[in-house]
This record gives C-alpha cells, sequence and structure tokens, in this order.
C-alpha cells in the first residue's frame, strides 16, 4: 500500500474505535440511568435514548471495519429496528405506568 492508502486505513480504525468507544459509553450511561434517576418514567426515558444512541454507534463502528456494503445495509436496518422496537415499547410501558398510577388516585 501507499502512503495515502495506510493513512486512510488508519483513520477509518481511528474512527471505528471512536464509534466503539462512545457506543461503549452511551450503554454505560443508559445502565447508570437505570440505577441512578429517581422514578419509573424518567429511568425509561434515559435508557431508551442512550440505548438507541449506543447501539447506533457500535453498530457504526463495525461496519467501519467489516468489509462490504451488504454489512452496511444489515447494520442500518437492525438500527432502525432497534430504534423503532425501543420507541413502541418504551411508549407502551409508560402508557401503563400512567394507567397504574391514574387507577391508585381513584
Amino acid at each position: 500500500m501507499d502512503a495515502d492508502g495506510s493513512a486512510l486505513e488508519t483513520l477509518r480504525l481511528a474512527l471505528a474505535t471512536l464509534a466503539l468507544a462512545g457506543g461503549i459509553f452511551f450503554m454505560l450511561a443508559a445502565a447508570v440511568a437505570t440505577i441512578r434517576l429517581p422514578d419509573a418514567l424518567s429511568r425509561l426515558h434515559g435508557v431508551t435514548k442512550a440505548e438507541t444512541a449506543g447501539v447506533g454507534l457500535m453498530l457504526l463502528g463495525a461496519v467501519l471495519v467489516a468489509p462490504g456494503w451488504r454489512f452496511a445495509f444489515v447494520a442500518l436496518f437492525a438500527w432502525a429496528a432497534i430504534g423503532a422496537a425501543g420507541a413502541a415499547a418504551s411508549h407502551f410501558i409508560a402508557r401503563g405506568i400512567l394507567r397504574a398510577r391514574s387507577e391508585d388516585r381513584r
């Protein structure tokens, strides 16, 4: 490889490392949110947002290391599915929590 190819490879690996480290950070933030936030709705919000960002960054890091475009498309689809499923699940859980709270007040 020439000098430019080696420099691009190094840059690609550095970006993958940063993306993976950022994903780990967001996943740890989600874990801390589960423990530290005061009520169920706050914990649910913290986990949902941080987890989606963490998975996205981890998949980005994996895409930068993996060869080929097929893996990139599969990873993009997986991230979209995880984001949609997380948003839907958190909505239903929050709605259940709010219904239980309103029934307790009666």
